[in-house]
């Protein structure tokens, strides 16, 4: 998780969530994420969760129903204001689509800041040399359908995405 805070350091304006296995899990790590998401929510505190998991319980505050309305995704971000905690802002995701660039709330009337998560995971798998320890081998879980299969096979053609033996 990420906070951001005011100049000061003492006042919390929003939280950044990237849910883990265990947040999406039954088990005490999902109970924990939960109260730590019923706080926030509860409070003047922004919310953006970043769900890059194709697996699990659903976990994300905003109703699913909700945001299966907002068309199909394999991946989920979603904001929710401190002023109006009826609305989600959603950002929808295929495995197969570049990662949006999403607005990250701020305090009062400062305008939002945005995150290219896209690049910020391509830095984090060039930084943490996950080529070095990823198997591409193996099949991923849980599995792809047809489409993104074909994708993630061409993907992994390319040099670069490769684990190096």
């Amino acid at each position: 998780w990420l906070e951001i805070r005011d100049r000061t350091g003492r006042k919390l304006i929003t939280v950044i969530e990237v849910l883990s296995p265990s947040n999406k899990s039954p088990g005490n790590g999902r109970r924990l994420y939960l109260r730590k998401q019923r706080e926030v929510l509860s409070s003047d505190v922004n919310l953006v969760e970043i769900d890059l998991l194709r697996a699990g319980v659903w976990t994300l505050a905003v109703p699913e129903a909700e945001a299966r309305a907002a068309g199909p995704f394999d991946y989920l971000i979603s904001v929710s204001r401190a002023h109006d905690r009826r609305r989600f802002e959603l950002y929808p995701n295929l495995l197969t689509q570049r990662l949006p660039r999403i607005a990250i709330p701020l305090a009062g009337d400062d305008p939002d800041a945005v995150a290219d998560v896209q690049s910020l995971i391509d830095r984090c798998y060039e930084r943490g040399q996950y080529r070095e320890t990823i198997d591409y081998a193996l099949a991923p879980t849980p599995s792809l359908d047809t489409k993104a299969a074909v994708w993630a096979a061409k993907l992994l053609k390319r040099p670069r995405a490769r684990k190096k033996r």
